[in-house]
């Protein structure tokens, strides 16, 4: 177990030893450069149809992390740091090769705990940058039993599990284009049932829904808290 402030002393002080080393046997113009440290991306809008940033996901109960390097760095890869209290015991969760700037984590998450996160760029030597700012992620129970009445206009059900959400995120797309139909913020009503009739706020891209037309949606549960919550399965249906 290793902390924050560990890991950023350890690379100061192989920086520290490395240069001394070359000041030593190179000549006084040789320099030891490090890379700058890469952004770890926040938490995307809860409307959004493109999540980028470090996020719940539809698919399991698993953490999205997603980053960019530092302004024209061209780093050979990097190292995700997580832990269970921001101020320590921080370990290495994965080190990755190559220019990726995402990562799934699966790696025994658990409902209701908020997990911390940093990541460090690694030179072709393998060298880290400092670390990255820290950000966390708490999921919550999904959304289940998703259905929805077969009309034009029709009423979403889900339902929610015992932790309390402030609000939920209805989004609703044409399956085979992803055109966004409509995504609307539903206040929760503090129960385990939930439901709400289609374009109730009125900011629908259409009046109605199509005979025909293959169509998807899911609930995005909003947690108390800030930086949690999670993301239904897509529920598919075809208005007959």
């Amino acid at each position: 177990m290793i902390d924050r402030a560990s890991v950023a002393f350890a690379i100061l002080a192989t920086t520290f030893v490395l240069f001394f080393n070359l000041a030593c046997n190179s000549s006084p113009m040789d320099t030891v450069e490090r890379l700058p440290a890469p952004k770890l991306l926040p938490s995307p809008p809860d409307t959004a149809l493109v999540e980028i940033g470090i996020d719940a996901v539809e698919f399991g109960d698993f953490i999205q992390l997603d980053w960019e390097p530092a302004a024209g760095a061209k780093p050979a890869g990097y190292r995700i740091y997580r832990s269970e209290d921001v101020r320590t015991d921080f370990t290495m969760l994965v080190d990755l090769m190559g220019e990726r700037t995402t990562y799934i984590d699966s790696s025994g998450i658990e409902l209701g705990t908020r997990y911390y996160y940093f990541i460090t760029a690694l030179d072709d030597d393998r060298a880290e940058s400092l670390p990255s700012d820290t950000l966390s992620y708490l999921l919550i129970e999904k959304a289940s039993l998703l259905s929805n009445t077969n009309e034009p206009r029709p009423t979403f059900f889900w339902h929610v599990g015992a932790i309390p959400a402030e609000y939920y995120v209805l989004k609703l797309i044409e399956a085979d284009t992803d055109r966004r139909i409509w995504v609307t913020r539903v206040k929760s009503s503090y129960s385990q049932s939930e439901q709400v009739k289609f374009n109730q706020d009125g900011t629908a891209a259409v009046d109605s829904l199509s005979v025909g037309v293959s169509y998807k949606w899911r609930v995005d549960i909003i947690g108390p808290a800030s930086n949690s919550g999670s993301e239904s399965p897509w529920k598919s249906f075809v208005l007959q």
